[in-house]
């Protein structure tokens, strides 16, 4: 029973420890740049600043839109070409 409970410890750490740079990720992304300095790193933003989401969105925008009609048209043909091939339940070689 003990070495399930350090084992749970252990696994707790270790997620923590791997969450930890998404954590101050999202505190950055949601600070003024100007504000985003070592002494304020840990601290909760305030107020919270969502312009850097439009100004990341305007840039990429685009690019999203190219990579979305491109995932959509080849899901599109591969599903169309799929069917093609099915023959009655059987598979056509």
């Amino acid at each position: 029973m003990m070495g399930r409970a350090l084992l749970y410890a252990f696994l707790l750490l270790a997620t923590a420890f791997f969450l930890l740079p998404v954590y101050l990720v999202v505190l950055t992304a949601l600070k003024e740049p100007a504000k985003i300095t070592l002494d304020t790193v840990w601290r909760w933003p305030d107020p919270v600043y969502w312009e850097s989401f439009r100004i990341a969105w305007e840039a990429f925008r685009s690019k999203f839109q190219n990579s979305l009609v491109l995932a959509l048209s080849a899901t599109l043909l591969s599903a169309l070409v799929g069917a093609q091939r099915v023959r009655v339940g059987q598979v056509a070689l």
